[in-house]
């Protein structure tokens, strides 16, 4: 039996432009842990390198939920402190709704 942290994928693309992470799966409570850690090794990463733009593709969810959500805010209030970009992916509609409700629509990219 599969736990929910594991049906998470987590993959880093890196790009001169930008770094994009790339979360495929269910992202619940359970996988929070995992997305957390790679989100802070790459901000650690552009902080060292002096990169500025991090996009995360979440259209390849195929559920998130207030868990997920809620990493999510605390990831892109991280970036902002660290004077980090951060740009969202998400291309269905519902998605966008909870990006909304969650006050992150201003990080959506037009996927």
């Amino acid at each position: 039996m599969q736990t929910s942290a594991a049906l998470l994928s987590v993959e880093v693309e890196y790009h001169p432009n930008a770094t994009i992470v790339v979360v495929a799966g269910e992202f619940d409570a359970l996988g929070r842990e995992k997305f957390r850690r790679m989100a802070d090794e790459v901000m650690d990463d552009l902080v060292v390198d002096g990169g500025a733009q991090i996009v995360f593709d979440f259209s390849r969810l195929r559920s998130v939920d207030a868990g997920g959500l809620d990493e999510l805010s605390g990831v892109v209030r991280a970036a902002s402190k660290r004077k980090i970009q951060v740009r969202l992916v998400l291309p269905k509609r519902r998605s966008r709704a909870l990006a909304a409700i969650t006050a992150l629509e201003d990080s959506l990219s037009n996927a």
